[in-house]
């Protein structure tokens, strides 16, 4: 599983050398980008067979990861009934996303344990394997990958799919007409209009997601040479209200 890389500083294109220097287009050429609300909770892989829940689990990246199976199927249910019914030619289907605490439950959650400090912390309390079938109710799954042999033209398309498979998709935005001479302009205008909806927003967030729309183009950027796992085409914002010099 790759890491994202992450920008915690934008004030001109240095910045975001890699990312900027990768895409696939010539100067004044216009293209889409693909932003999304980061959520922060607790990134989970689940595995579907014929449209069953087979299994979960927390996704590691040097080890398997820690099997939540019956957690996730009472938060998802045991079978995702679209799934079974329109797409029976999927065998296996990977959903990857995280397990997060809505706001709304967080006055719930600390009647179980009231040391609950935040909605993100609340999650590794619910989620452990002692904790109650009440407890897992009370968390959600917001999906933002699928894996299942269908080659999707742009992020969008991935998004729309989950969401015809009944799963929630982070808060997200197509800006079109960009070019790279307008990026980091673009970029700091989309991290704005984040900070603006998040007033109100149900999920805890630490920064915004953003990547070449294009799947085409996205992959042709490939992955980075510098020593880093991941890719080229995609970027955690943490800068504007997500910026971590402000993090206790």
């Amino acid at each position: 599983m790759c890491s994202i890389d992450t920008v915690k500083k934008l004030e001109d294109i240095n910045d975001i050398r890699d990312f900027y220097n990768a895409l696939p287009y010539e100067d004044g050429e216009i293209f889409d980008l693909h932003y999304s609300c980061k959520e922060n909770g607790h990134g989970i892989r689940v595995v579907y067979t014929g449209g069953y829940l087979e299994k979960a689990t927390s996704r590691g990246r040097a080890t398997a990861g820690r099997d939540i199976s019956k957690q996730l199927r009472v938060i998802l249910g045991d079978q995702n009934d679209v799934l079974v019914d329109d797409y029976e030619d999927l065998d296996v289907v990977e959903i990857r996303g995280e397990v997060v605490l809505p706001f709304k439950n967080l006055d719930r959650a600390r009647e179980f344990n009231p040391n609950i400090k935040t909605a993100f912390t609340g999650v590794s309390s619910m989620l452990r394997d002692s904790a109650s079938e009440e407890e897992w109710g009370l968390l959600e799954f917001v999906a933002y990958r699928c894996l299942c042999g269908i080659d999707f033209e742009t992020k969008e398309d991935e998004y729309l799919f989950l969401e015809e498979l009944g799963f929630t998709t982070p808060l997200a935005f197509v800006q079109d007409h960009v070019s790279k001479e307008t990026l980091v302009e673009s970029m700091l205008d989309m991290v704005a209009y984040f900070e603006e909806e998040m007033q109100g927003y149900e999920y805890f967030t630490d920064g915004v997601v953003v990547q070449v729309n294009s799947y085409y183009d996205f992959k042709k950027m490939g992955k980075s040479t510098s020593g880093k796992d991941c890719y080229l085409g995609n970027l955690a914002l943490k800068i504007g209200q997500w910026k971590q010099d402000l993090y206790s």
